[in-house]
């Protein structure tokens, strides 16, 4: 018993490199950008004459008719709000200050879209900010080295427990999404795919794809999603399987957003990160930035 407690403990809470967090800080904030741009091009359907509408309502007070149907200029400006908190991200600097804002704005983000439903990849979005809240993402490559130490090439320690927690959010992701489409009748064949190329999601390859594959191909496409889909939550943890699950998730995500313009999914392919040894991604980057990263942590000897 003593020993099962100090694998869990080990593996929640060890000491470990900080780079595998702070690259994978970097790399969310830019898909972030990407992301909150594609919403910016449309910024006119956030107001009045977009056609957004609220509850009748005799009399709304100013400061809710502000915030709840935006003026052009109010919306550009929480698009603002959003970059700015972005670039601090991507820096490193007042890193928990702005995944907290970032946080807020996208919460109202939502108040904007009429309550929309929260789909999966945007709440992975909220939690992955939210564990950016954890120390440990600023730790390396970042401003708050740079005035801490003089340096964005140091770095201090930190504790395994935000790569878990990214680690089994994944996890979840995949299992509930496999499993899911078990019991769905809908994914008894390859007609769900059929239908989902040629949706108002399709792309041009995806109706083509639907025009010109014939039906059994179409299953076995169907077929091996479910196998990925069920085998991911597994394969991500086991070494050995790790680099057929990096293989095979990164193709599953390219031919979703090939096929149906859902490239919002994509995100989850270089999350991947967070199931590789810290120490591992270390050495690597090492080795890529020419010896510049310190063998050891900042004010150590």
């Amino acid at each position: 018993m003593m020993q099962i407690s100090d694998r869990i403990r080990h593996f929640f809470y060890a000491t470990v490199h900080p780079h595998t967090f702070a690259v994978l800080r970097i790399g969310f904030a830019l898909f972030l950008m990407l992301y909150w741009y594609a919403q910016w091009r449309e910024v006119t359907r956030l107001t009045p004459a977009g056609g957004i509408t609220l509850p009748a309502v005799v009399d709304y007070p100013l400061w809710l008719d502000v915030i709840l149907r935006p003026s052009l200029g109010v919306a550009h400006g929480f698009f603002v709000l959003i970059f700015v908190a972005l670039v601090f991200l991507l820096l490193g600097s007042y890193t928990r200050t702005a995944a907290v804002v970032l946080l807020l704005l996208s919460a109202h983000y939502h108040v904007w879209n009429q309550w929309m439903f929260a789909t999966s990849y945007y709440r992975l979005f909220q939690f992955t900010l939210a564990v950016m809240l954890l120390p440990g993402a600023d730790r390396a490559f970042s401003l708050a080295m740079l005035r801490r130490h003089g340096s964005v090439w140091e770095w201090e320690p930190m504790s395994v427990l935000p790569l878990r927690f990214l680690g089994l959010q994944l996890t979840a992701t995949y299992l509930g999404v496999g499993w899911q489409k078990l019991i769905l009748p809908g994914w008894t064949s390859g007609e769900i795919l059929f239908r989902s190329f040629t949706s108002r999601w399709g792309t041009e390859f995806g109706f083509f794809l639907a025009r010109t594959m014939p039906s059994v191909l179409l299953d076995w496409m169907m077929r091996t999603t479910l196998v990925i889909e069920l085998a991911m939550p597994f394969a991500l943890w086991i070494r050995r399987l790790q680099v057929f699950a990096f293989l095979g998730g990164f193709v599953f995500h390219t031919m979703v957003t090939l096929t149906m313009s859902i490239w919002w999914f994509q995100i989850m392919v270089p999350m991947y990160v967070v199931f590789l040894d810290p120490a591992v991604v270390f050495a690597r980057l090492r080795i890529w930035s020419g010896n510049r990263i310190p063998l050891r942590p900042a004010g150590t000897e």
